[in-house]
């Protein structure tokens, strides 16, 4: 009888431990599928945001709208996170952002830094964005969010992919690992709302999810001229190399913008760069700004010319714009002075056959092509020289060289 019972015992511990493996089963499987499911069918878009301020988000920050998707709102913090330069892994040289040093310092900072009771967290919802990590030079990993409300957890806070911050938020970025574009608009309008960082050409970059074009970097952006000019580019990924800011993004319902936030009217601002000798154009920009205070916006480093001088009978360079004006902004550039050496040897002799020195205007120069000097073969450029054709600055220096070895019978 003992045997008996002991083996009902068995059997029942058995199916009590089934049953609750099953109920397990079907509590987590219907809670994926429905995360699954309802990540949205319709497209992320990009706008020209509305701010929140730190008030009504319960941050020590404002976050800025940089897209939509069917009334839920991707939103960046406009200051990066009060945990300075941070390596984007600390185990090896990988790159793989679920296993981030910055994926932990993001979930630290939603689960525990931030306040129980911020706003946000009443409108944050889960989404797709680790399924959607991106590529270098992508414009894919847009993230999506799923409708799902979800107050705390890993992972509700995330970082951009290179395809959200080139299209959403930067000023300009890359299409391969030598060659750039300027962002959209729109994008640049984004840009321009967030705190700019302290300048330092090695650190003055925030991290993204996305992998870089190497195994050991990892895509981010610049924000100062220091760091290749306000590029969406790639930094080192390795704890004793890579050290960047920290930039958080989140997918909120759109309702967080309550009747209590202004959407902010715009503005345009145009900035002209112009030859100073000719009043040509060399190159114009405009942005579309919130009404309020703008700028400053500075001259730009163009080849061939000296610094950009603001001419004043045009717009200042910071200032405040209502709602529908527009500013135009105007700097002069002067074209310098420079030098073109061109050296005439024998290949034969190592000697000079002639020496020829001008001053030209800065900008572009040449070509100075070789000589046909009689008893010599066609002249060959020389290595160390500087190209026949070109460009040149204003003070500069440059040196062509032309070699020619002897003609023999």
């Amino acid at each position: 009888m003992r045997e008996k019972i002991q083996k009902r015992l068995g059997w029942r511990k058995k199916l009590t431990t089934a049953l609750v493996l099953m109920m397990a089963v079907t509590t987590i499987l219907p809670l994926a599928m429905t995360a699954e499911a309802a990540v949205l069918n319709t497209p992320t878009v990009g706008v020209y945001g509305r701010v929140l301020p730190a008030s009504q988000a319960g941050d020590s920050s404002d976050w800025v709208e940089i897209a939509r998707n069917d009334g839920y709102s991707l939103i960046l913090r406009k200051d990066v996170l009060p945990v300075g330069w941070q390596a984007y892994t600390t185990s090896g040289t990988n790159n793989v952002y679920s296993i981030s040093n910055v994926r932990n310092i993001v979930n630290n900072w939603f689960n525990n830094t931030l306040s129980s009771s911020a706003r946000l967290k009443n409108y944050t919802t889960t989404h797709n964005a680790l399924t959607e990590i991106g590529y270098f030079a992508s414009f894919g990993g847009i993230s999506k969010p799923t409708g799902i409300s979800c107050k705390s957890g890993n992972d509700v806070a995330f970082l951009l992919s290179f395809g959200e911050a080139a299209s959403f938020c930067s000023l300009q970025y890359a299409t391969s690992s030598s060659s750039w574009k300027a962002s959209s608009d729109l994008a640049r309008t984004n840009f321009n709302k967030l705190t700019p960082l302290p300048s330092n050409a090695q650190q003055d970059f925030w991290w993204l999810r996305s992998p870089g074009f190497t195994s050991y970097s990892a895509c981010s952006v610049g924000t100062h001229t220091a760091a290749m000019g306000n590029i969406v580019w790639c930094s080192s990924s390795t704890n004793f190399k890579g050290y960047d800011y920290v930039r958080p993004a989140l997918w909120v319902n759109s309702g967080i913008f309550g009747p209590d936030v202004v959407i902010p009217q715009k503005a345009n601002i145009v900035v002209n760069h112009v030859d100073a000798n000719t009043g040509a154009l060399i190159e114009s920009e405009r942005f579309t700004v919130d009404a309020g205070a703008y700028g400053p916006y500075p001259a730009k480093n163009i080849a061939g010319y000296k610094a950009g001088v603001w001419l004043q009978t045009s717009d200042p360079a910071s200032g405040t714009i209502t709602g529908g004006q527009t500013k135009t902004i105007t700097y002069l550039y002067g074209k310098g002075s420079a030098v073109i050496n061109v050296i005439h040897i024998n290949l034969n002799t190592y000697t000079i056959i002639s020496i020829e020195s001008e001053y030209v205007p800065a900008g572009l120069y040449g070509p100075y092509p070789p000589l046909v000097i009689d008893g010599y073969n066609a002249g060959q450029l020389q290595v160390g020289s500087a190209p026949f054709v070109g460009t040149i600055n204003d003070n500069e220096i440059k040196t062509i060289i032309w070699g020619y070895s002897r003609i023999t019978n």
